[in-house]
């Protein structure tokens, strides 16, 4: 009877193909792997932008690309034991994410959740699993300038989960290519807010709301150790919440 390890894993999206860690319960053994349901824990790595177009926030020029980087949500140590590099991009707004295994207290700055079960038993096996956005908390890492109507100013922009809206759930396809290897694709769609905060504080904070799809694909690597299933619980599903208020903290 072969050996079953327990581990937990992490995941989502970029378009520069960085290596992250799956954080969600999983099943290896010397033949079958099994992926459960589980809380992604990610946090975000450079090349990850937005792009802002001004218009739509009330104002004139171009669209600016601008460099995010990750808000840290007050979680505890997750369990990364899954390597992958993913690969993402949006069209509709512009956006790159890049993820990479949060690693350590207050690492993690966006989560997904697996939510239904397969298994591939042998290699060349492929499986379709349930994903849905449950945090998300970007900033940029330097003021952007922008004219949205009163002259050009700086902006520090802030990317959150929309917390009133019913986020969309996605796919993943899981592709088991060796023992302990494979390959991943999947659809995140993503409702989130966009919140401009002049630096000067001249002018009231700017949200507009925003609806992506995230594409992507990338590689997996299993040959890891073991986490304890009971760590899970420390996530919960409340952090939402969280995005929300680190947003209206930092509009007051």
């Amino acid at each position: 009877m072969p050996t079953r390890k327990r581990f937990h894993r992490t995941l989502m999206s970029a378009l520069v193909a960085p290596v992250l860690l799956l954080s969600a319960l999983a099943t290896v053994s010397a033949a079958p792997l099994t992926i459960d349901p589980g809380p992604l824990t990610l946090t975000t790595d450079i090349g990850t932008f937005l792009q802002i177009d001004p218009v739509l926030f009330g104002g004139i020029g171009v669209p600016v690309n601008v460099n995010l980087t990750g808000n840290p949500l007050p979680l505890p140590v997750p369990l990364e034991d899954v390597a992958l590099a993913l690969t993402g991009t949006s069209s509709t707004p512009v956006v790159t994410h890049v993820l990479n295994s949060a690693s350590g207290p207050n690492s993690t700055d966006t989560i997904i959740n697996i939510t239904s079960t397969i298994t591939l038993p042998n290699v060349g096996d492929s499986g379709v699993i349930d994903i849905e956005l449950v945090a998300l908390s970007l900033q940029s890492i330097d003021p952007v300038l922008l004219d949205l109507g009163g002259g050009p100013a700086l902006f520090d922009v802030f990317v959150d989960i929309d917390p009133l809206a019913i986020q969309v759930p996605g796919s993943m396809t899981i592709t088991r290519d060796t023992e302990n290897t494979g390959t991943i694709s999947f659809l995140l769609p993503e409702d989130l807010i966009i919140t401009l905060i002049d630096t000067s504080l001249i002018i009231p904070p700017i949200e507009q709301q925003a609806q992506l799809s995230l594409v992507g694909g990338g590689t997996f690597d299993a040959t890891v150790t073991i986490a304890e299933p009971a760590t899970l619980a420390v996530l919960g599903f409340g952090l939402m919440g969280l995005c929300a208020a680190r947003r209206r903290a930092a509009a007051a």
